[in-house]
């Protein structure tokens, strides 16, 4: 006995369309951690005019970690732009601004930054010169009727042939990635103010502004050839980067045969240093002496008369004179210890010291970055080993399998004795390679296979589908027992 469909259920529901068939998908999102232009154009105004800022004393990063050391070296910072001669990045100057670690001192610049700081990705870049001047911050209409001002056609050339103002193009995507790039490249090559130079006659023109036109004739062969073999090391072979060969390529680099690295010449400063403080003396024949302690900012006072006594007090002085009545006349005065006697002095002001700014060729940041990163890779090596040891060292009997297929099959990998008892002197058992045992449940009987090798691990590894629950957790058991980067096997 046949029914019959309604219409409204045999008829099928017409498809979407896919927004990425229609080419009507979203805007990217942007990248998480990225400064508006706004705020990065803020940055740059407030480098530029080197703005005065202070920084907390209180180091609030971890301690132990890079961070603290960084902030240690900054901390003594009294302007944005010694911030980063001292060492921090625009990352960090953009982090401990919002956090409160750093305040900007003048009241504009904090104005422009909260103002700055509320401005979206898409809004246009103010005019520094003028924003926030007047103590209000102007509103989105506001802009907005700017930038259309600005826009329209000014009355002293009103010809229709004349081309509209030229607009400055706000900070695009590229940019961030750049900042992003040159922070790494000076995190790599050790930080502080570094100049990157983009290759060798770049490197000619500025040292003939330095006047180093011999060091150059000198060395430019040299150069040529060391550029040529650290682009040569930093290629990955079939182990990856070899890292003895780039680090002696580096050390060729920054020697004085070839110096592809090096320091900039600092412009020479005719003003005088000034007077010394606390020098003068009470009298002639007398002696006044500061002392800065090691231990405090303090400085201690001493005078010291013809006689060569100590005097560290005013009462000292007062008694000194009773004793002596004689050394306190001098010509038609007479020597008061409250009045030409002053043991209070101001304390030494501590100089931050201050890395000069140094010079780097292109190449040798490119190497340094390859060097980080390999580093960085067998470090990933030798713990992933570590943890291969100790999780086969302390295997017990398993109960549960590593995992199943999508075939319901398990896989179970079973430990192995380190010596061979059944002799009758154990002996430490010889290496064997890596075993995964699978036990196969589509029969009456469990059937029993194993792959052996890493290779054919591998190859069981890259079989086994993501997108599966039970493959997905198999395979990130399995992640365990590889070894890893497809170097050698891990030794038993």
């Amino acid at each position: 006995m046949g029914c019959d469909v309604p219409p409204e259920i045999d008829e099928k529901k017409p498809r979407k369309k896919s927004k990425k068939a229609s080419g009507e998908g979203k805007r990217p999102r942007p990248r998480p951690g990225a400064a508006p232009p706004p705020l990065s154009a803020l940055l740059d105004h407030l480098i530029n005019i080197d703005a005065p800022c202070s920084v907390e004393q209180r180091n609030p990063k971890l301690p132990g970690s890079r961070v603290h050391a960084l902030y240690e070296r900054y901390r003594s910072a009294t302007t944005i732009k010694e911030m980063l001669r001292l060492g921090a990045r625009r990352g960090d100057i953009f982090n401990d601004v919002a956090r409160g670690y750093t305040s900007l001192t003048t009241p504009l610049h904090a104005r422009q930054y909260t103002a700055c700081r509320a401005m979206g990705e898409d809004d246009p870049i103010p005019d520094f010169a003028t924003f926030c001047v007047d103590g209000s911050m102007p509103s989105p209409d506001e802009e907005v009727a700017q930038a259309t001002t600005d826009l329209q056609p000014s009355s002293q050339n009103s010809s229709p042939r004349a081309s509209p103002p030229a607009q400055v193009a706000a900070p695009t995507r590229h940019r961030f990635r750049a900042e992003i790039a040159h922070a790494r490249a000076v995190d790599a090559c050790g930080g502080g103010d570094i100049e990157f130079v983009a290759s060798i006659p770049a490197l000619e023109r500025k040292e003939s502004e330095w006047g180093l036109q011999q060091r150059t004739e000198t060395l430019r062969d040299a150069r040529r050839k060391c550029i040529v073999t650290l682009r040569d090391a930093c290629k990955p072979g079939d182990h990856g980067v070899d890292v003895q060969a780039l680090k002696t390529a580096l050390e060729q680099a920054r020697s004085d045969e070839v110096l592809l690295e090096g320091l900039v010449p600092e412009e020479e400063d005719d003003t005088p240093p000034p007077p010394p403080k606390g020098q003068d003396d009470p009298a002639p024949g007398w002696f006044r002496k500061c002392e800065p302690r090691k231990s405090s900012d303090k400085v201690d006072v001493y005078y010291y008369p013809p006689d060569g006594v100590q005097l560290r007090s005013r009462p000292d002085v007062r008694r000194y004179f009773e004793g002596k009545p004689h050394m306190a006349q001098i010509g038609d005065r007479v020597l008061d210890p409250q009045v030409d006697f002053c043991f209070s002095e101001e304390p030494v002001p501590k100089v931050p010291v201050i890395p000069p700014k140094r010079w780097v060729c292109r190449e040798v940041a490119d190497a340094c970055e390859a060097l980080r990163d390999a580093e960085a890779k067998f470090e990933e090596i030798a713990r992933r080993r570590a943890k291969v040891r100790d999780v086969r060292a302390r295997a017990l009997p398993r109960l549960e399998p590593l995992g199943y297929d999508r075939n319901k099959n398990a896989y179970w990998v079973f430990p192995r004795r380190d010596t061979l008892q059944m002799e009758a002197v154990p002996r430490p058992r010889p290496s064997s390679p890596l075993r995964i045992w699978v036990e196969d449940r589509s029969g009456a009987a469990p059937a029993w296979s194993f792959y052996e090798g890493t290779e054919t691990l591998k190859q069981l590894a890259a079989s086994l589908d993501d997108r599966g629950v039970r493959e997905r957790a198999l395979k990130d058991a399995l992640a365990d027992h590889l070894p890893v980067f497809g170097l050698d096997d891990v030794d038993d």
